[in-house]
């Protein structure tokens, strides 16, 4: 095949029709080869297929919990969408607070 034929060829490959036909002529010939001859492969095929397919879906999340926790071991900020906060940060003023003022129950309450 030379390269000016291949958009033809993809073109002819990438139809609808091509498409169907391609996928009705596996599914009649894993029809033929597994299910005719009461073969236990299908049931493998399920298993690991679900297996696979649940491996694929949980990694974003893992990746993500990885990343966050190997980020929080550095020392890091755990949310992205803050800043960091400042390396020294303004000291507050601690006023002196008397027992008296920390009195809830006045005795005169009682």
């Amino acid at each position: 095949m030379k390269v000016r034929d291949a958009p033809s060829y993809m073109k002819s490959k990438l139809l609808w029709d091509h498409i169907k036909k391609s996928a009705d002529q596996a599914v009649d010939r894993y029809f033929e080869k597994y299910i005719e001859t009461s073969s236990i492969q299908p049931l493998y095929h399920i298993c690991f297929g679900g297996m696979i397919f649940s491996y694929l879906v949980a990694v974003p999340e893992e990746r993500r919990h990885l990343e966050h926790q190997q980020h929080h071991a550095a020392g890091g900020i755990t949310d992205r969408r803050r800043r960091p906060p400042p390396s020294d940060p303004p000291r507050v003023q601690e006023l002196p607070i008397t027992a008296k003022e920390l009195d809830i129950y006045p005795s005169r309450m009682v």
